[in-house]
């Protein structure tokens, strides 16, 4: 024979815990304490992203998909041959300047504070994976 589990007792509004003032540390952490306005790996990124769209430009990529292809973007038939290294290259490939300046702006904003407050390798590795499950 099964039990039938019980209903769980009621709470009382007595008993629902509160958050009160005492609780709230937020006078305490300064997150942005000791940030960088020049966060290294980010620039790093921003010019490496930088550099390959002049690439592109100078190669006339843009507007054929083909040419972006063999450039290294994303291609599932390609990944599944085993080219699995466009899984990263295509991170650093844009359609154009508005990508190319939606991208470094997001990469810089978020890239300082992830790098303060996860660490530079570990900012590199969120990256990657970032790019690579994207």
């Amino acid at each position: 024979m099964t039990q039938v589990p019980e209903d769980p007792p009621a709470l009382d509004p007595d008993d629902m815990p509160v958050i009160d003032e005492s609780m709230l540390h937020y006078a305490e952490v300064d997150f942005e304490k000791g940030m960088s306005a020049w966060p290294l790996v980010s620039i790093l990124l921003i010019a490496a992203c930088s550099i390959i769209f002049v690439c592109e430009l100078l190669q006339d990529v843009l507007g054929d998909l083909q040419k972006l292809i063999a450039a290294g973007a994303l291609d599932p038939p390609h990944v599944a041959a085993g080219e699995i290294w466009r899984l990263v290259s295509a991170t650093f490939l844009h359609g154009g300047p508005g990508h190319l300046i939606g991208n470094v702006l997001m990469i810089y904003v978020l890239g300082m504070a992830c790098e303060h407050g996860f660490g530079r390798p570990q900012f590199v590795v969120l990256y990657v994976l970032s790019g690579v499950t994207g």
